[in-house]
C-alpha cells in the first residue's frame, strides 16, 4: 500500500514544480546592414532594449562602442553582434574607401623631355585617407614614354618617366 501513496506525492511534488516558460523576446537591430566609408560612423539601435553587449567580429574593419556606434576603420566586411543573456542579433557592415575625385596631385603636371631622357614624377594623396595598395601608375602609350615606379607609399609616391620616341602622351595614376 505505500507504493500507491508515494507515486501521487512525487507527481504533485513535480508539478508543483514546473512553471510556465516565460516567452523569450528576440533582440531587434535597426539597421540590420550599414555602408560605411573609412573614418565614417553610424549608429545601430537595439530596438527597445536598455542594456545590451555590443561586439564586432572584425574591429580591424568596423569598430563598436557600448552604444552601438560603428566606425569604418578599413574596407572589408563585418558583423557588429548586440548580445542581450542568452539572446542575440547581428548587422552586416561593409566598409569601402571613399571616392576623392580629382584629389590626387602630381608635379610636374607638364613636362617635355627629348627620346632618350627621363623626369621624376611625383603623386600626393590630397583625401583624408591614404590609398591601401600604393599608386598604380599608367603610360597611354608606352611607345611614346614609359613609367617605372621610384617608391610607392599609401600616400604619395614618385616614378620616373622616361621618353622612347617623339610624341605626347598622359601619364596617369589611376
Amino acid at each position: 500500500m505505500s507504493r500507491f501513496i508515494v507515486a501521487p506525492a512525487l507527481l504533485i511534488a513535480v508539478m508543483a514544480c514546473a512553471e510556465p516558460a516565460s516567452p523569450r523576446r528576440p533582440v531587434t537591430l535597426f539597421p540590420t546592414g550599414l555602408n560605411l566609408f573609412m573614418g565614417e560612423r553610424a549608429q545601430i539601435e537595439a530596438v527597445n532594449e536598455t542594456s545590451v553587449h555590443w561586439r564586432s567580429t572584425a574591429p580591424s574593419v568596423a569598430s563598436v562602442d557600448g552604444h552601438g556606434f560603428v566606425t569604418g576603420v578599413t574596407p572589408g566586411l563585418a558583423y557588429v553582434w548586440a548580445v542581450r543573456g542568452i539572446d542575440s542579433a547581428s548587422a552586416i557592415v561593409f566598409v569601402s574607401r571613399p571616392v576623392c575625385a580629382g584629389a590626387t596631385t602630381i608635379q610636374p603636371a607638364n613636362a617635355t623631355i627629348a627620346p632618350g631622357e627621363s623626369v621624376v614624377v611625383g603623386a600626393r594623396e590630397n583625401c583624408a585617407l591614404s590609398l591601401p595598395n600604393g599608386f598604380q601608375w599608367a603610360s597611354a602609350d608606352t611607345t611614346v614614354a614609359t613609367v617605372e615606379v621610384r617608391d610607392n607609399f599609401p600616400d604619395r609616391s614618385t616614378a620616373i618617366v622616361t621618353a622612347k620616341q617623339p610624341g605626347q602622351v598622359t601619364v596617369r595614376v589611376p
